[in-house]
């Protein structure tokens, strides 16, 4: 009988085989279209609230980076907060489950619309598939960074957030010299893992002296597969041994020449993430020994720092900052200060500019320049 069976259905395997994928496409393309839309809606709540805040002068934790660890499973070899120093015996408390949940509570009571959950390496926490349910249900867009590494075994876990970033730093030897032998591999089963599930992907690139001629790679491995990679040159480290002398940063030629291929790129139709504008403003930075001016106002074009006023920084141990760089801030702590009291301590620093492509991107946004706005609006809509 079961041979017959066999018999009578071979011939319809092929008809069933493309029925089956078929039906497949058929539920990625609805996937990726309520992304899609999910997405506008989610960066439409975005915009109206920071217009409302705009306009009437208010502060508001905006966006958040919510640093939920300092544990970390990778040792890159130029981590700015060297997490990787962190993972035996961590120097600060780490906030429990409920600590965390009761403060994505109250960031969405104080008007929060998006947060980015980073780390160290954010999936070494159990929990997080609950914190990135928590975030969703009190109606906040979430991002999640984190080196790929456990990607295919929390799959399930991060299904819930609106993108995952991945960092990609060049070829399997480029990527591999910067942040450790066979974490090319990791990243490449992260990402196909990833795409597989339908969860938008976004890259991010350190660029180094070891790694800049493996741009390229970069670039063309997000053209093919039309993933947005966040390009960003080396920063100086906040936390742990400095960076003096140190052979993986750029020096100004190179950061020049770099960053000028990385704009070519972009006005070629690559998918870069950051505007041309934040580049304009990292070409613009005269300055080859320090990535931020503390005190002064700057005399070169900048762009002006919102960072505590419309976004902030949490640390693993609920310490807020206005941004991850002013580490050495008088900070409050969220839950034993009280959120509201954490965040209104930062309303003033004495940092001015910095070379973070990444805050760039957001002051220039929270200052409603047009050229950033637009891109915005075009990676909401292509990526």
């Amino acid at each position: 009988m079961q041979d017959l069976l066999l018999h009578v259905l071979q011939p319809l395997q092929p008809h069933l085989q493309a029925r089956r994928l078929h039906h497949r496409r058929d539920r990625e393309e609805h996937l990726q279209g309520s992304a899609l839309m999910s997405a506008v809606w989610e960066k439409a709540a975005f915009f109206l609230k920071l217009l409302r805040l705009r306009a009437t002068g208010a502060r508001a934790p905006l966006f958040v980076f919510f640093n939920v660890t300092n544990r970390c499973n990778a040792r890159c070899s130029y981590c700015f907060g060297a997490y990787y120093e962190r993972y035996a015996s961590e120097r600060r408390r780490e906030l429990t489950t409920g600590q965390i949940l009761s403060v994505i509570d109250g960031l969405s009571d104080m008007g929060t619309r998006r947060i980015g959950i980073t780390g160290g390496e954010p999936l070494l926490r159990e929990d997080i598939a609950e914190i990135i349910a928590r975030i969703r249900e009190r109606g906040m867009s979430c991002g999640l960074n984190t080196n790929g590494f456990l990607v295919p075994a929390r799959l399930d876990d991060i299904r819930g957030v609106d993108n995952v970033t991945i960092s990609l730093d060049g070829d399997r030897d480029a990527h591999d010299a910067n942040r450790g032998k066979g974490s090319f591999d990791r990243v490449m089963a992260a990402v196909e893992a990833v795409r597989a599930a339908a969860i938008p992907l976004h890259l991010s690139t350190v660029v180094t002296a070891r790694n800049r001629d493996s741009l390229d790679f970069v670039m063309e491995f997000a053209r093919q597969r039309g993933v947005p990679v966040q390009v960003s040159p080396l920063y100086e480290r906040f936390w742990g041994e400095k960076d003096e002398g140190f052979p993986a940063k750029l020096d100004q030629g190179e950061l020049r020449e770099t960053i000028g291929r990385v704009m070519e790129y972009k006005r070629r139709g690559y998918p870069v993430f950051f505007s041309l504008r934040t580049y304009e403003k990292i070409l613009a930075w005269p300055y080859g020994d320090r990535d931020r001016v503390v005190g002064e106002e700057p005399d070169f074009p900048h762009a002006r720092c919102y960072m505590g006023r419309l976004l902030c920084t949490i640390d693993a141990s609920g310490d807020v900052y206005p941004c991850a760089q002013l580490e050495g801030f008088r900070v409050k702590n969220a839950v034993e200060d009280g959120l509201r009291d954490a965040f209104d301590n930062i309303a003033d620093h004495d940092c001015r500019a910095c070379l973070w492509a990444c805050y760039n991107e957001y002051n220039l946004l929270f200052a409603l320049d047009p050229a950033v706005l637009w891109n915005t609006v075009r990676n909401a809509l292509t990526h």
